[in-house]
């Protein structure tokens, strides 16, 4: 799970825009993290801009963005990529990726934005009732070819 909550005054976005923020979040999980397509979850929050302040002043220019990061962190990653990077290195290409996702999505209609990330605790974390297997298992290949959680043995994941 990536969970990205974006939260933005009503009808910044159109849905074909919303389409287009999800499908680029998805494609960097799917094509650089390596995750299962069916793990990204995007969800719009839509607010009035009455309801929210930066400064203590109203607001309807601004995203504010929350990605909630269980499925992977950044050892995970540290390790996969053969430790070849220190964690601030991993942190800052992270920040750079994200700023690639979103900025197409934000700076030619004048927005201001923030990201931050919350890393979860794998081990709690279950779709479906189901723990997921552990990451780059031969399990978890097999859920990412089918797209959705099957049952796997839990003992040779």
């Amino acid at each position: 799970m990536p969970l990205w909550n974006i939260r933005t005054a009503k009808n910044v976005y159109t849905a074909d825009d919303k389409k287009a923020f999800a499908d680029s979040i998805t494609s960097f999980y799917l094509d650089v993290v390596g995750l299962p397509k069916f793990y990204t979850s995007v969800v719009f929050h839509e607010f009035d801009p009455e309801n929210f302040f930066l400064g203590g002043e109203p607001t309807d220019d601004f995203v504010l963005i929350e990605v909630v990061h269980v499925a992977r962190n950044m050892n995970e990653l540290s390790e996969k990529l053969g430790a070849t990077m220190t964690e601030d290195d991993l942190y800052s290409l992270m920040r750079e990726s994200f700023a690639g996702i979103v900025r197409p999505f934000v700076d030619d209609r004048g927005l201001r934005w923030e990201t931050a990330v919350v890393e979860g605790l794998f081990k709690s974390w279950m779709i479906d009732g189901m723990t997921p297997p552990p990451p780059f298992s031969d399990a978890e290949k097999t859920w990412a070819r089918q797209n959705k959680p099957s049952p796997y043995d839990t003992e040779s994941a």
